[in-house]
């Protein structure tokens, strides 16, 4: 399976023939465990039935650890070729919270997404 690669800011990218660059294997799990991690509900054009619901008592309030990291758990789960997913919260800076999902593929690779 493959992705389109994306840069660090979040960017499609080419390859050096000028075309749309793809990824694959467990650097595309990892880029799309965050994608999915950073989508909300309703967001994709065409599958307004995934991501987090993070509009759904998740901004304006505080909302409770375990929820969050249920709803990180559970997107990276959707991802194809991700086995296990454990999330660590990070820091709260302002209303910027950073976290690591821990990844397990399919392959037994474990990864750390930076979130």
């Amino acid at each position: 399976m493959k992705s389109l690669k994306l840069t660090d800011g979040w960017r499609l990218s080419l390859d050096s023939a000028g075309n749309l660059a793809t990824v694959e294997g467990t650097p595309r799990v990892a880029q799309d465990v965050a994608s999915y991690a950073r989508t909300f509900l309703g967001e994709p054009l065409y599958a307004v039935s995934k991501g987090v619901p993070y509009f759904r008592r998740q901004l304006g309030d505080l909302p409770q650890s375990e929820l969050v990291i249920a709803r990180a758990n559970a997107a990276a789960l959707e991802v194809p070729g991700a086995a296990t997913a454990q999330t660590t919260l990070g820091t709260l800076d302002g209303r910027t919270l950073s976290g690591d999902i821990r990844v397990t593929t399919t392959d037994g690779e474990v990864i750390h997404v930076s979130v």
